[in-house]
């Protein structure tokens, strides 16, 4: 099994500089969608899995009508729940270490904790593992924590808490499972993009 791990494309942002589970993609995010979509389909897909928020499954539409392949939701590949941002004031802003890094834990917003996040992500990955092998080629369209754990995990490495890459809109991490583990070929590749 090979998975492409395609974070969703540029999204439109609250007045609070937050963008929620129900926001859409900008208009950059639609051409990056769509140029991810050119990219993708000549590279073999054989199916197509979404988190349930709106940015991924824009982002997964296109491939989803260039393939003519149903778009497979797993809620459990969804970005961390932020809780309640501040106004003015972002999660991101808020959870970073002295060096930048942004802190996977949001339970200081009445969001999800780490360790509610690394499990549920394990639990998202554990299901692609149960639902495909072999030959199938996966498209899956999540979001920056979500590859950073995945990642982290299919490196061999315990998930972290803090997120050492910041993945771009639209780039894809390439992964194959080998019969005994992972493999993780590349990470954040975005010259489909430019």
């Amino acid at each position: 099994m090979k998975l492409f791990l395609v974070r969703h494309g540029d999204t439109q942002r609250g007045p609070n500089g937050v963008y929620g589970y129900s926001a859409p993609l900008s208009d950059l995010g639609l051409e990056q969608a769509e140029r991810t979509s050119q990219f993708m389909a000549g590279l073999g897909v054989t199916r197509i899995v979404s988190s349930d928020a709106v940015r991924a499954l824009q982002t997964a539409e296109p491939l989803h009508k260039a393939l003519r392949l149903d778009i497979d939701v797993v809620p459990e590949l969804t970005e961390i729940d932020i809780g309640k941002p501040s106004d003015g004031v972002t999660p991101i802003t808020e959870n970073r270490t002295a060096d930048g890094r942004f802190i996977m834990d949001c339970t200081h917003l009445d969001g999800e904790s780490w360790e509610q996040f690394r499990d549920r992500v394990r639990t998202g990955l554990g299901i692609l593992d149960d639902r495909f092998g072999g030959d199938d080629v996966v498209a899956v369209f999540t979001h920056g924590g979500v590859k950073s754990v995945a990642l982290d995990q299919y490196s061999g490495r315990e998930p972290s808490k803090t997120m050492s890459m910041l993945f771009e809109n639209g780039s894809i991490s390439t992964v194959e499972a080998n019969g005994t583990g992972h493999v993780v070929h590349a990470m954040n590749e975005i010259a489909h993009l430019e």
